[in-house]
């Protein structure tokens, strides 16, 4: 496998690493993926989610009890994305909403998910980019094309996922795969 790094010679924030990508990719349908995130997603399933529905952008999504320092995102019965509810202070906890406002949707008939660290995006999300980092995938992306009611979607994944936020976090992930390692149904070690 052939591996090309960009370094940040400064950190550019969780979407400004994107930028140095800008025709890189050519007109190539690609797929972001957090490095902190252990997601037994089936990847072909949510490219052809993405494809056939005709997405902008599809965002892998898990029901993991929504702890309160993760955002709500909410899609509606056809996995469109109709609002991003994004941690703005963590004490107190606050949100910050994508539309602010809904509109002509019936807010009972959403259900939230939280992000689970993987995205399918096509190569137009580029033009809809910041232009200089630093700047967020969520805030910065993804969530002012859910405000602008462009084709974002959500991909609800039900198997095994976990992400590491901190050095506590690492540690029970490494104990628990020592105790009961996960049985991965969508990884194939050939």
């Amino acid at each position: 496998m052939a591996i090309t790094y960009s370094p940040e010679p400064v950190l550019f924030g969780t979407g400004g690493p994107l930028n140095a990508l800008t025709g890189y990719l050519g007109d190539s349908t690609f797929v972001i993926a957090n490095s902190d995130s252990i997601v037994d997603l089936d990847l072909t399933a949510m490219i052809a989610f993405h494809r056939d529905r005709g997405a902008l952008t599809t965002v892998a999504l898990h029901g993991l009890g929504h702890p309160p320092e993760y955002g709500h995102l909410e899609i509606d019965r056809e996995g469109r994305m109709r609002r991003m509810r994004l941690l703005r202070t963590r004490n107190p906890i606050a949100f910050d909403d994508y539309p602010p406002e809904l509109r002509g949707i019936d807010e009972s008939a959403l259900s939230s998910y939280m992000y689970c660290g993987v995205i399918v995006a096509e190569p137009a999300v580029f033009e809809l980019m910041p232009k200089s980092p630093p700047w967020g995938l969520m805030t910065g992306l993804i969530a002012p094309m859910v405000a602008s009611g462009l084709p974002v979607l959500g991909f609800v994944h039900d198997g095994y996922f976990r992400t590491v936020d901190d050095l506590s976090g690492y540690e029970s992930l490494r104990r628990e795969f020592e105790t009961s390692p996960p049985n991965f149904r969508n990884l194939d070690l050939v």
